[in-house]
């Protein structure tokens, strides 16, 4: 099957159907127009594209997922603890700041939002 070269170490098929030739209309045995290949290459990139998006969505669950993990872990620490729920949260929040890299607001908002993601929604 001909490939096109996509991200590093990636390879996209060319066309959506392997093993026929992208330049032969299927059902008369004819050489495509170079309209119609380049259609079928941009379906299969299309295609690729929204692969991709799916895999991205899956990781985007993952991770919510994982930081409300990571707030109730957090908030099962408070049993018996001497540490006030708010100092722990400010902890919690400066933490994962500091691992993504982002804003303590933006950090605070992911907690938020995961926590209302698995629980509510």
């Amino acid at each position: 099957m001909e490939t096109i070269t996509g991200p590093p170490g990636r390879a996209l098929p060319a066309g959506p159907n392997p093993g026929v030739d992208p330049g032969v209309a299927p059902d008369q045995g004819q050489p495509l127009t170079a309209a119609a290949v380049h259609l079928e290459e941009l379906g299969a990139l299309i295609d690729a594209v929204t692969a991709i998006d799916r895999a991205m969505a899956v990781q985007a669950a993952a991770r919510v997922v994982a930081i409300d993990a990571a707030r109730v872990c957090s908030e099962r620490e408070l049993d018996g603890s001497a540490f006030s729920p708010a100092l722990t949260r400010r902890s919690l929040v400066a933490e994962l700041a500091c691992a993504l890299r982002i804003p303590e607001s933006t950090a605070s908002g992911l907690l938020e939002s995961s926590r209302a993601l698995v629980h509510d929604l």
